[in-house]
């Protein structure tokens, strides 16, 4: 996998982390971190793509732990 440049946004806000490293995507990819419903794009895609079409990550070997930011849960506006 191309390293850097990764970019996850939430679906239901403007909320975005990134860039991440390719070891970065599938560390917050195994943690749950990520999740299906949430949208991956980097430079060259067609757009964002949904995290659930990246589940091909989940068989990669699980890169060594590092300090990675938070992807924290926000409430929607009402």
């Amino acid at each position: 996998m191309s390293d850097g440049g990764w970019y996850v946004s939430k679906a239901d806000s403007d909320d975005q982390i990134g860039p991440l490293s390719g070891d970065g995507l599938i560390r917050h990819l195994l943690s749950g971190a990520i999740r299906p419903e949430y949208f991956i794009w980097r430079d060259g895609m067609n757009g964002w793509q949904p995290a659930s079409v990246f589940t091909w990550l989940l068989t990669a070997p699980a890169p060594e732990e590092a300090g990675l930011p938070e992807i924290e849960e926000t409430a929607p506006d009402a």
